[in-house]
């Protein structure tokens, strides 16, 4: 997979490592392209990624890597809904969230949700996945 970085911005900040953050965001925002039978219909991801200026090309370069993004998604969607419905009022924490708004699958109406990740990462959580009126 290849990412062009915009010229500047919050990304060029962030270092080599929590970059990796946008590998899966791409993955989830292409998934019914890469690998229909493991989309997740992910509708936060391709906004996101259109708000971070970052452009993808190539995505299938590296076909394993898309494919375990994909399937750990739907693995994390199973359990998590899974687990909500026989807990319909818990609370459910992402450690490490990167760019992925997994409540967008598990709202109950009646859950609560935290994602804690780094300070730079969550600065453009912030920023990328602001709710839009």
């Amino acid at each position: 997979m290849h990412l062009h970085l915009p010229a500047r911005g919050a990304i060029h900040s962030l270092g080599d490592v929590p970059r990796t953050l946008l590998i899966p965001l791409a993955a989830r925002a292409r998934g019914a392209s890469l690998a229909p039978a493991l989309d997740p219909q992910d509708r936060c991801a391709a906004a996101v990624l259109a708000r971070s200026g970052v452009e993808v090309e190539d995505i299938g370069g590296d076909p394993a890597t898309v494919v375990n993004i994909l399937w750990r998604t739907q693995l994390i969607k199973q359990c998590g809904q899974a687990f909500f419905e026989r807990h319909p009022e818990a609370s459910g924490i992402n450690l490490g969230a990167g760019l992925t708004q997994y409540f967008q699958w598990l709202d109950t109406g009646r859950n609560h949700w935290w994602d804690a990740d780094l300070p730079a990462v969550l600065a453009l959580r912030q920023r990328w996945l602001q709710r839009r009126p």
